[in-house]
């Protein structure tokens, strides 16, 4: 698990500075975890405080890139 997120932490840094609170929380919580990261509590302290403050952040639901928007398909 911890190489998992490790490996997801440049996706997870580019999503938190596009404002994605996900993303922050989940950046707080390795942080001050310490889970995939070095622990820094300033860091972790740092993030869950984005997230606080983060305005509602919701994807576009007319995005034809957006993978998790696309009807599936049965096999």
């Amino acid at each position: 698990m911890k190489d998992t997120l490790r490996n997801w932490l440049p996706a997870l840094k580019k999503e938190a500075e596009l404002g994605n609170p996900d993303a922050m929380g989940i950046l707080a919580c390795m942080y001050r975890d310490g889970v995939g990261v070095e622990k820094d509590l300033t860091k972790a302290e740092y993030y869950a405080e984005q997230e606080r403050n983060a305005p509602l952040f919701e994807l576009p639901h007319d995005d034809d890139t957006n993978p998790w928007l696309k009807p599936s398909v049965e096999v």
